[in-house]
């Protein structure tokens, strides 16, 4: 899109859209865009199918695989999960 692949434009740059179903508070950093989802569909249906250690896996591959896609700095902390502790937490970091 002619923008810097800059922790800043990575969620206006994200390989997918989001829809309204996902309850996310979003806080801007220096470096870093922290991200809260206090309700993914995605995790929802994984729990409603019982199949919520492969919506883990794949939110433990997938996202850190989607930064590194868009930036080679950019990590991923994932620390909390929708399936496991009631929300999803992630930072998106810029490595120097």
């Amino acid at each position: 899109n002619g923008l810097e692949n800059s922790v800043d434009n990575y969620l206006t740059n994200y390989d997918m859209g989001r829809s309204d179903l996902f309850e996310i508070e979003t806080v801007y950093k220096e470096n870093e865009v922290e991200q809260t989802f206090t309700h993914c569909p995605l995790g929802q249906q994984w729990a409603d199918d019982d199949m919520g250690k492969y919506g883990i896996l794949y939110c433990k591959v997938i996202d850190p695989s989607i930064a590194k896609g868009y930036n080679k700095n950019l990590e991923v902390v994932h620390d909390q999960f929708v399936l496991r502790e009631g929300q999803c937490h992630f930072q998106f970091q810029m490595k120097e």
